[in-house]
């Protein structure tokens, strides 16, 4: 489903008075909160052998992994705040032992000039803007997204009890959905781990 029929389903849920910028914003409310709600693995995005620093397109949500292409080594993330407290003057260089996101730009600690990694991420959705623009939501899941936009139709309306009322239900179904869908490894729940023997 394109933004133009989950417009057309919203309105056919009661809600043709309402102006199309208005429905818009509802329906890309709805689709952010779905989104963000559990990592699916259709937001999942994966960039081979880039140069960092790095503004990933489409932008960055959580970071699943990712390699230092030159060891082949898994780095962890580090926040900002370390990396300015390890290295206050930001001239630190040598081979990277962590990657951190500084607003919107993926970068190594230490920096170190002409390196590349590969990586997984979830990504942030972009918003439905065209007609044509479809989420990036399997189009058996669209209908949640306009579920969620009745939410704040009716909020839009002073019908606070009903919309508590149809977000909790959506909350349930959509927390049932990820249960179903999210969890595909039924041999064994725990944690893979590397032992010596």
């Amino acid at each position: 489903m394109d933004l133009h029929e989950l417009r057309n389903e919203l309105e056919a849920r009661g809600y043709n008075y309402l102006s199309e910028k208005r429905l818009n914003y509802f329906i890309n409310r709805g689709y952010l909160e779905f989104c963000l709600r559990f990592p699916w693995p259709y937001l999942e995005h994966e960039e081979n052998s880039v140069t960092l620093p790095y503004v990933p397109d489409p932008a960055l949500r959580a970071m699943i992994w990712l390699v230092n292409d030159q060891t082949q080594i898994s780095l962890p993330g580090i926040d900002p705040r370390e990396v300015r407290r390890l290295d206050p003057t930001g001239d630190r260089t040598g081979t990277p032992v962590a990657w951190y996101v500084e607003g919107q730009t993926l970068k190594f600690f230490p920096e170190n000039a002409g390196q590349t990694a590969t990586f997984r991420y979830i990504q942030t959705p972009p918003m439905l803007a065209g007609d044509a623009d479809e989420p990036l939501v399997p189009a058996d899941l669209a209908l949640y997204i306009v579920d969620r936009a009745v939410v704040e139709a009716l909020k839009d309306t002073d019908e606070l009890a009903a919309a508590q009322e149809v977000r909790r239900d959506w909350e349930n179904q959509v927390d049932r959905l990820a249960g179903n869908t999210l969890r595909n490894n039924y041999q064994n729940n725990a944690q893979i781990e590397a032992r010596r023997y």
